[in-house]
């Protein structure tokens, strides 16, 4: 990509065949991210970096899939088509089936969203979602005015409405059935 004010040819056909974006589109993000990875030399916007962009700041669920990203890929930073990939997704544009098929998860090489989803809320790791984890990702992406016991209350009583093997905790298969009655789609889109 070098010193061009626009990305290369191959770079933009591929990119506007896997994304919701068009050429214009991929030329203005192209810019932004060479001013964004003005200090790096890898070619690649550190995690850092990434969480300054106040677009994602105003989005809570991107810091965790940026960790997620950047974990799966070596911790060493975003190339731009992963970063437009990640835009794709939370993108207005783009389509409910690219959410689905989660292509921000591409570089991840994970063909399936809802293991993805559930590994970003399953922070500690244990394959299981427990009400602390629940009531998080809630405070990090519904902003209502709620005191810690409220939310965690909610939680409680989310997870017990979903828990049908009554163990406090969701499994994949519950995670999956509560999905069904969300609104998942809409929390997953950013304006830039």
């Amino acid at each position: 990509m070098g010193n061009s004010s626009s990305a290369s040819r191959e770079v933009l056909q591929s990119l506007r065949a896997s994304t919701s974006f068009s050429e214009d589109d991929i030329n203005r993000l192209y810019a932004r991210f060479k001013v964004l990875n003005v200090n790096n030399e890898n070619g690649k916007l550190s995690r850092e970096v990434l969480l300054e962009i106040p677009e994602f700041a105003v989005q809570p669920l991107v810091a965790r899939v940026l960790s997620d990203s950047l974990a799966v890929t070596g911790g060493d930073g975003v190339s731009f088509e992963e970063f437009v990939k990640v835009l794709d997704v939370f993108s207005p544009s783009g389509s409910n089936a690219a959410k689905l098929d989660c292509a921000v998860w591409v570089c991840m090489a994970a063909s399936d969203w809802v293991v993805v989803l559930f590994g970003v809320i399953d922070h500690d790791g244990d394959g299981l979602i427990g009400v602390e984890e629940l009531a998080e990702i809630w405070k990090l992406m519904i902003h209502l005015p709620l005191t810690e016991e409220q939310l965690m209350t909610a939680a409680e009583q989310a997870l017990t409405r979903g828990d049908h093997d009554e163990d406090g905790k969701w499994s994949r298969m519950e995670f999956e059935k509560a999905l069904d009655s969300t609104d998942l789609l809409d929390k997953m889109t950013l304006t830039f």
